[in-house]
């Protein structure tokens, strides 16, 4: 999701349905305290780096 790729796409490279993706997404989502891809990207940005 963070390199820009679909749902479409994920579930095709991972051989799972695009709902599987939807559901793990969500569980991803849920426990990182974001609602989107645009919130998970900046939260993704926020975060820390390894040096």
């Amino acid at each position: 999701m963070l390199a820009g790729r679909t749902i479409k796409e994920i579930g095709q490279s991972s051989f799972i349905s695009e709902i599987a993706v939807k559901k793990h997404l969500g569980h991803v989502y849920q426990k990182l305290g974001v609602k989107n891809k645009v919130e998970l990207m900046a939260k993704w940005l926020e975060g820390p780096r390894p040096e």
